[in-house]
């Protein structure tokens, strides 16, 4: 069976996962034309466009690893104790799995939205707000008209972030409610084949996948059934035996599925027609995905789990992505993704923005070229700005995002556990099987 050490490498891809996302903001923010792969039609493009090279700013495709690794990680344990006769055991970590799973990611996520409103309220995005970056402009909230109307807001946005996957003073978090909707799906999945074979587990949960193609679902369903696939194929005894095959088999098959699916999350969200090499992934998904799907979501939840095989098959990449600098980036994925938002919109736009004259910018029709008013504008900053103020920032990222680990998880962990013992009551272990085998009997009854 695979050892808990051998999944230590869905924590580095996660590590990695969340500082691309962080990139990819900020790429988003202060060099918008990287999102297409050229800046214009018939136009060249730059090396930061092309494939593979442009995947910093794929912000899709490392979310979809957050979905598949959710599906993977929840669905390992459960499948591996089903595997071993303890279905008991792993329907009772099921039932407490669902539990806990919803206070560590509803209450953290609360605390960050407490956090970025207060900024807000205190004038922190003021200068974003007045940036000519569109994205910092767009995605950065207004202070409420009141004090009361500030806690009525507070409160809207938290329900909110659950309800429509929408929160004015952190956008980032419209993932969230995806995932916990996600989680949930693999739950109540494993709940209906907790008891089924292996072998049929996979044919219901691979059906789920198509469905989820056929349904354009790639956000939550492709990739969480993906994930949930993966962790039975992963614990086959083929796969297990794959490291023992040939040399030249086991070292370039897993790497040619890595960049195989680095490729496809490749695939630029927006005029995939303006390059060839874009234009030729736009036509072969015209013909395979339904009509009207967003194509750039599917992409990366058929690459995804291309690069997931191809580390589920490779003991060296696993090993890499194993590494102590992963792991510890992995340890802290969840905080930075809620941190990173509220300082893009505060310390990295006042550092980049603060210290420039502002300009007086006429909005106007688009139609008519009518004068309708005037905002004060701060022009893009100079390439030695960024040069300085991203290394404080990714300084202070990090610095916040490992206090919130040491400080706010084990809160919240704290409150989950105490919450989880009112309810339910306290947990009763359960013996597995192959613990009731060893157990003191007498005349044939444990002891």
């Amino acid at each position: 069976m695979t050892s808990q050490r051998d999944i230590k490498w869905a924590d580095g891809l996660r590590g990695i996962a969340s500082v691309l996302i962080v990139a990819g903001h900020i790429l988003r923010a202060f060099a918008p034309d990287l999102v297409k792969p050229t800046s214009a039609d018939r136009e060249r493009p730059s090396i930061f466009q092309l494939p593979f090279i442009r995947l910093p700013v794929q912000g899709p495709a490392w979310v979809a690893i957050f979905f598949l690794l959710t599906g993977y990680v929840n669905a390992m344990k459960p499948i591996r104790q089903a595997r071993e006769g303890n279905t008991d055991v792993a329907l009772s970590n099921l039932a407490r799995s669902t539990f806990r799973r919803t206070g560590r990611l509803v209450l953290p996520p609360t605390i960050a939205t407490m956090g970025s409103w207060g900024l807000c309220q205190l004038g922190a995005y003021d200068i974003g707000r007045q940036s000519d970056s569109a994205w910092m402009r767009n995605s950065a909230a207004t202070p409420s008209r009141s004090f009361v109307g500030a806690f009525i807001d507070l409160f809207h946005n938290i329900f909110t972030t659950w309800s429509e996957g929408s929160n004015r003073y952190d956008p980032i978090q419209w993932t969230l409610t995806f995932l916990l909707k996600g989680s949930f799906i693999v739950y109540l999945t494993l709940l209906a084949t907790i008891y089924a074979k292996p072998v049929y587990r996979m044919i219901i949960v691979a059906s789920l996948f198509m469905y989820s193609w056929q349904a354009k679902d790639p956000l939550v369903g492709m990739n969480v059934f993906a994930g949930t696939f993966l962790a039975e194929f992963s614990l086959l005894a083929w796969t297990l035996r794959y490291p023992t095959t040939r040399t030249f088999i086991r070292t370039f098959f897993p790497l040619f599925l890595v960049l195989t699916g680095l490729y496809l999350c490749s695939y630029p969200e927006e005029r995939a027609e303006w390059t060839s090499w874009s234009f030729f992934l736009l036509r072969l998904a015209e013909a395979i995905v339904p009509s009207g799907a967003e194509l750039w979501r599917y992409y990366p939840a058929i690459g995804v789990p291309f690069i997931a095989i191809g580390i589920i098959l490779s003991p060296p990449l696993q090993k890499l992505l194993s590494c102590r600098p992963l792991l510890w980036l992995g340890s802290i994925s969840y905080p930075l993704y809620l941190i990173h938002g509220p300082l893009l919109h505060s310390l990295l736009s006042w550092m980049l923005f603060g210290f420039s004259n502002g300009y007086r910018f006429v909005i106007r029709d688009n139609e008519t070229q009518k004068e309708l008013g005037s905002e004060v504008r701060r022009p893009m900053p100079q390439v030695w700005m960024y040069i300085f103020a991203l290394p404080v920032f990714w300084y202070f990222l990090l610095t916040a995002a490992n206090a919130w680990l040491a400080f706010v998880e084990p809160w919240c962990g704290r409150v989950t556990q105490r919450l989880e013992e009112r309810i339910c009551g306290v947990e009763k272990k359960v013996l597995p099987v192959s613990m009731l085998d060893m157990a003191p009997r007498m005349n044939g009854v444990l002891a």
